[in-house]
């Protein structure tokens, strides 16, 4: 018997079990653009995506918006929805307080598998 090839096996089977576990109730879906934005940010948490939302909208420095972010990805690209990781967030435009649900994912596969981040929940489509 090749041990070697039972515990590679056992390993991905572990990890494919940790992946989904560690996203509780979840489904698919697959990133889509908001305001015509694009590449689509992935923020580290939510305060980062209430900050880089009012940067972005309010026209501060793309170097600050950046260190929120986590990573960007390509419209399209298909995402794990954590079901219960869900909030909301505030942010600012022209002096208005506006509020949004927002939802941690990660990406499933392609360039950026695996990076995790939050993004509005209306940038989550089929």
């Amino acid at each position: 018997m090749n041990w070697s090839r039972v515990f590679a096996i056992l390993a991905h089977m572990l990890s494919v079990m940790f992946l989904f576990s560690s996203v509780g109730a979840a489904d698919f879906g697959r990133l889509q653009t908001f305001a015509g934005i694009d590449p689509i940010v992935l923020w580290r948490s939510p305060a980062a995506l209430g900050d880089g939302m009012t940067l972005a909208l309010g026209g501060g420095s793309p170097q600050s918006a950046r260190a929120l972010a986590a990573c960007t990805a390509d419209p399209g690209a298909r995402v794990l929805k954590r079901a219960y990781d869900t909030a909301r967030i505030t942010f600012s435009k022209d002096g208005t307080t506006r509020t949004a649900s927002i939802v941690e994912v990660r990406i499933a596969d392609g360039k950026y598998a695996g990076c995790q981040g939050w993004v509005l929940d209306q940038q989550i489509g089929p």
